[in-house]
């Protein structure tokens, strides 16, 4: 089975739900898909015949995964930002960096190194159009938190939830959200896997 996470989480994933022989909704929601394939956490779970929404907000990415997905009319793809519930407004400027810039923050690049600036729609969590979620995945470059806060508020709760965290401070944050509903069950580097606990 090919993975296409960045540390394998899909596999691990696809593999716990099959030991323990969970009976979950076989949909997904992934925030930050990119191109679909490139460090995606629900393009396995895509190939194994689940239903699903992928949103990117940057229009290069997002060129691959419309064309990807073009053929799966039960796969819907949005070019969009997804924003917190706060925020108000159709719209946000996004900025589209090169494809070789790592955005870690560790590495320092010229000032002329070559940004654009957007335009992009943007998108509730709310606003998905989903009846029962399988698998969550959020990485949006530093929003990642803010909603997860939207999405424990709501109604559409998933089952198991893939998220990112570049800080330990952006980790305990996580940690204190989603203790009250769901439990750990593997950490892989920058992204750790919840379960939610039976209601």
């Amino acid at each position: 089975m090919k993975s296409y996470s960045q540390h394998e989480e899909d596999v691990y994933l696809w593999n716990y739900i099959k030991k323990h022989k969970l009976d979950i909704p076989k949909t997904f929601i992934e925030l930050g898909a990119c191109d679909g394939t490139n460090l995606s956490n629900c393009r396995l779970f895509a190939e194994q015949g689940w239903s699903g929404i992928c949103v990117e907000a940057n229009p290069n990415y997002y060129k691959d995964l419309f064309l990807l997905y073009k053929d799966r009319p039960d796969v819907e793809c949005l070019n969009a930002a997804v924003i917190p519930e706060h925020m108000e407004g159709t719209h946000v400027e996004f900025n589209i960096y090169p494809d070789f810039i790592d955005h870690s923050g560790i590495h320092h690049y010229e000032k002329h190194s070559p940004c654009v600036k957007m335009e992009i729609e943007t998108v509730k969590y709310k606003h998905l159009n989903l009846d029962k979620v399988g698998l969550l995945s959020i990485d949006i470059e530093g929003m990642d938190t803010f909603i997860l806060t939207d999405v424990l508020l709501s109604d559409l709760k998933p089952e198991f939830i893939i998220i990112e965290s570049n800080t330990l401070e952006e980790r305990r944050h996580q940690v204190d959200l989603l203790n009250i509903d769901y439990d750990i069950i593997n950490i892989l580097d920058v992204n750790t896997i919840w379960k939610r606990r039976e209601q």
